[in-house]
């Protein structure tokens, strides 16, 4: 028996250390994690409380730093996508909410909910960057809008880079990233990865500008809806608010404060 008993914690020393390699290598961190372990360490019946102390989460999402050396910024660092995390900006709040759903598509994501606005997008942050699922909720009911998921900002940009974002049969998408800047919110002065979108209704019936800013580890400090053609466009991205409120469509949404991973932002 103490035999037995001795070789069980050589096998979980090594299987300990293989973790630590690979947290060590691959830069792996607590805000990129998906999934808690329940209060115990466990989850389907295996008992993961050993290894809690160091990362506390189940079935992570790998996520190295920048390699700013050759321009690289990897979007993961920049949207912790984990359930409870809470930003309240100047026009309404968003939070990544408890709920994962398959979509149509066949695609996975958590929902993207919201106090204030009208959609709330099935999203998330995993190895194709930062993707919607193919459905949404429009004011509480569930709607799928694809049959695919589509990529908002891949998982890896460079300054200039540019990509098609959604080609459907009512609206087409295109990114960029336009590079780095300082960026003063309420919640203070940021360096952010600055992406533009354009939004194209086909037919050409109605077009806009939305521009994210996106601070490492907060995630959205502040997006802005510009550009709209014709003036009275109410198309959004977002930024869309139930009353279909003109001024408030064009406000900039600016972050008040955040709570990520348990931690206030400031």
């Amino acid at each position: 028996m103490k035999k037995k008993y001795f070789e069980n914690l050589v096998i979980i020393g090594v299987v300990y250390s293989l973790i630590c390699i690979l947290l060590t290598t691959t830069g792996l961190t607590q805000e990129t994690c998906q999934g808690d372990l329940d209060e115990n360490g466990v989850i389907d019946g295996v008992d993961l409380s050993i290894f809690s102390k160091n990362f506390g989460r189940y079935d992570c999402n790998l996520c190295k730093e920048d390699d700013e050396v050759n321009g690289i910024y990897r979007i993961c660092n920049y949207l912790p996508w984990s359930h409870g995390n809470y930003w309240r900006f100047t026009t309404g709040d968003r939070i990544i909410m408890n709920e994962k759903r398959t979509c149509a598509s066949g695609y996975s994501g958590t929902r993207y909910g919201t106090t204030s606005y009208e959609f709330e997008p099935i999203m998330e942050v995993n190895e194709n960057g930062w993707i919607m699922a193919g459905c949404q909720y429009d004011e509480g009911i569930l709607e799928e809008k694809l049959q695919h998921q589509i990529v908002f900002i891949p998982p890896e940009v460079k300054p200039g880079d540019s990509w098609n974002v959604a080609q459907h049969t009512e609206f087409i998408i295109t990114g960029r990233f336009i590079g780095i800047e300082s960026t003063t919110v309420p919640a203070g002065t940021f360096y952010s990865l600055r992406f533009e979108f354009d939004v194209s209704e086909t037919g050409g019936s109605c077009s806009f500008k939305t521009t994210l800013w996106l601070a490492k580890g907060i995630g959205p400090v502040k997006i802005h809806r510009t550009n709209a053609s014709p003036a009275d466009c109410l198309g959004c991205m977002f930024v869309c608010n139930p009353e279909n409120d003109l001024i408030k469509l064009n406000t900039p949404a600016e972050l008040i404060w955040a709570v990520i991973n348990g931690s206030l932002v400031p």
